[in-house]
């Protein structure tokens, strides 16, 4: 099952939930309030923090949202509910949420029951490929004067390429904010306005859409061998041919 646990490192607090307890798939703890007393160390964990002037990160596998695969929860939802009351009372001490568990690159916010914003979840993409995606994994930078998480850099692994060449280079597929033209540290105005811009912008979104599911080589051959032949023999050559 895991467990959690608590880092102090100059200014910053690194907290590791152990989200499985609360997952909609795990129905052990759905009778209790606080499976295992995570919830009660977590408030502790704050209130240290709060008063040694910490800045916290939340870090977990399951993030806290809605599951568009299953167009279900992620979390069931009196413990989404128990952390959301829990952190809106220290939102000026969270810098920032760190979750995986999709295998895709993408980032949900925390918000209260009014929508408002209260913190952003920034999702991983997996080292594991099992869902289609390329391996992938993030470095993250910290701004130690400001506490906050200034920008990582995200690389990733063609596992196509790799095979046909015989060869596994890891390569930075980009980075955060600078790829995205923005400039400061990682902060949930900084994620809104990310958000908006996906909103308005086709071509910001088709750049973070194609990063999305960290695609490589394979897909995008796929992709045009298919523009340039209804034979499939042809597709095959094509696809074989590409590199």
């Amino acid at each position: 099952m895991g467990g959690y646990n608590a880092t102090p490192i100059s200014g910053v607090r690194l907290i590791v939930l152990n989200t499985v307890l609360y997952s909609v798939r795990n129905s052990n703890f759905v009778d209790q309030s606080d499976p295992c007393g995570q919830f009660a160390w977590l408030i502790s964990q704050m209130n240290d923090a709060f008063s040694c002037g910490e800045r916290v990160i939340i870090m977990g596998h399951i993030p806290v949202g809605i599951d568009e695969y299953t167009s279900g929860y992620f979390w069931h939802p009196q413990f989404s509910d128990t952390l959301r009351n829990l952190l809106n009372q220290y939102q000026s001490t969270i810098g920032a949420m760190l979750f995986g568990h999709t295998h895709s690159d993408e980032f949900f916010f925390f918000t209260d029951p009014s929508s408002t914003v209260l913190s952003f979840q920034l999702i991983s993409p997996a080292l594991s490929p099992i869902f289609g995606n390329n391996p992938a994994f993030r470095y993250f930078y910290f701004n130690n004067t400001e506490n906050f998480l200034s920008s990582y850099d995200q690389y990733m692994l063609d596992l196509f390429l790799a095979n046909k060449i015989g060869q596994a280079t890891w390569e930075l597929e980009y980075s955060f904010p600078q790829d995205y033209e923005f400039s400061g540290s990682i902060s949930t105005e900084m994620m809104i306005q990310f958000y908006r811009d996906l909103q308005t912008s086709w071509r910001i979104f088709g750049s973070w859409a194609n990063r999305r599911a960290v695609q490589g080589f394979e897909q995008k051959f796929k992709i045009l061998c298919s523009f340039n032949t209804q034979n499939l023999f042809l597709y095959n050559q094509c696809f074989q041919n590409e590199i």
